[in-house]
């Protein structure tokens, strides 16, 4: 009795061994490639944010001070930071006020040492007259390029940073611009991600043990789907969703494909999309423009639009009302595209929007619309009701795959709308509509 009893023993022993421990190395693999792949993908998108926020504080000093940057050092160590005939020592409150926005420190530095900053001590001081890395000033300063770096130290913590050269008019490179976001909130992201997924792993492992020899066969396929799914979300392929077949039911498989494909929908959400305005994000429509390409798909046409006067809008309502302006616009815009094609946010308050199978002529007329809609949006901030306008520049694929120089034109009539009196579109079609009103007129 005892030997038989032993022997069912080491059989179900075996049998829970040869099940879990191909379990235990899949569960290991899938994570350490989703991990992976997630921390490269949130590190690009962390580095994109950090690039437009030094962008936007470039862009933000050089519209509101004209000229190029200076240092001019008085007695007693006393010095003015100059932008053209402005004196910008004091204004901190700018950088203050985009990092409320978005969370990141900022710092301008004179070669290697800050002279505006948002970053403060243990005593609340400003970390002003402090110094960067030498190897940091050596590799903005050599190349004239911008440099992202994930593992600086500031103030005794861990930061990933992106610093990006202040180049003057005469070429001569002043100082960088250095943002910088704590190492333990990107981690703090990763595993948030990751540990529905591993939560999930451990408790089917614990199911496995218990069941019937009769039924591991079926489980073990129900695993490899599940595992096939998983290896393609860690790849970056959202657009799969996992086969019905492993939903259904109520057991702890089920449960954990469910978790898969919460997890892929909230990857998608994290990649893909812009957290604010719900609609695809820069990283998406690139990528998307991209297969379009690479397919050989060339009848559509691409707009590029901007909000107009949303600095006004933040600097008249507060950047909250600015946020419900952004959201508006981007409801109306993706209710203006449903079965045209596609709209994402480009970067700040511009938009891209791609027509498909459809030609200039049309797209034009179906971007009037839309831009009719914008005109009658009436936001409400508080108290405040915001009217908005925008401008767009739209141009048609010409057949050759070039996405980069259709960005570029359609860019170019962007600017062509804002420079001449906003509110309006700039395409080859509309262009010809109003010199034929124009025409009329004359006679």
């Amino acid at each position: 009795m005892s030997t038989a009893k032993n022997k069912k023993l080491n059989m179900t022993a075996k049998l829970l061994l040869v099940t879990l421990v191909p379990l235990i190395v899949l569960a290991v693999i899938v994570t350490l490639v989703t991990s992976c792949v997630l921390t490269g993908t949130i590190t690009d998108q962390v580095r994109e944010d950090m690039s437009s926020q030094a962008a936007l504080v470039m862009g933000m000093y050089d519209n509101i001070y004209p000229g190029d940057y200076s240092v001019e050092t008085h007695a007693d160590s006393y010095y003015k930071v100059m932008k053209g005939s402005y004196d910008i020592t004091g204004t901190e409150g700018m950088l203050d006020d985009i990092k409320r926005s978005y969370g990141d420190e900022i710092t301008i530095f004179r070669g290697k040492t800050a002279i505006l900053t948002t970053l403060y001590d243990s005593n609340g001081t400003r970390l002003d007259l402090t110094n960067t890395s030498a190897v940091v000033e050596r590799d903005v300063y050599e190349s004239g390029e911008s440099r992202f770096y994930s593992d600086v130290e500031l103030n005794g913590e861990s930061y990933f940073a992106f610093f990006t050269p202040i180049i003057n008019s005469d070429r001569e490179i002043f100082g960088m611009i250095g943002v910088y976001r704590l190492s333990s909130d990107i981690n703090h992201r990763i595993w948030s991600a990751l540990y529905p997924v591993l939560l999930t792993f451990l408790f089917a492992f614990a199911l496995i043990a218990v069941i019937n020899l009769k039924y591991s066969a079926r489980i073990v396929d129900r695993i490899k789907g599940i595992q096939k799914f998983l290896t393609k979300i860690a790849g970056g392929h959202f657009d799969e969703d996992i086969p019905e077949k492993y939903v259904k039911g109520h057991d702890e498989l089920s449960e954990l494909a469910k978790s898969g494909s919460v997890m892929r929908h909230e990857l998608s959400l994290l990649v893909e999309y812009d957290a604010l305005t719900e609609l695809y994000n820069r990283r998406y429509a690139t990528m998307r423009l991209h297969k379009m390409s690479t397919d050989g798909e060339y009848d559509f046409c691409m707009c590029i639009g901007d909000i107009d006067f949303f600095k006004k809008v933040n600097d008249t309502y507060g950047h909250d009302a600015g946020d419900e302006v952004l959201k508006a616009v981007a409801k109306t815009l993706k209710e203006g595209m449903v079965q045209k094609g596609f709209v994402a946010r480009w970067g700040g308050e511009e938009f891209l929007i791609v027509f498909l199978r459809t030609d200039v002529k049309m797209a034009s007329a179906q971007l009037l619309a839309i831009l009719e809609n914008i005109r009658a949006l009436n936001v409400k901030s508080g108290v405040n009701i915001i009217k908005v306008t925008m401008s767009f520049g739209i141009t048609e694929a010409d057949g050759t795959g070039d996405y980069d120089s259709l960005i570029r034109e359609a860019d170019e009539r962007l600017y062509y709308s804002k420079t001449h009196g906003r509110n309006q579109i700039t395409s080859t079609y509309v262009t010809e509509i109003n010199n034929a009103m124009d025409a009329m007129d004359r006679r």
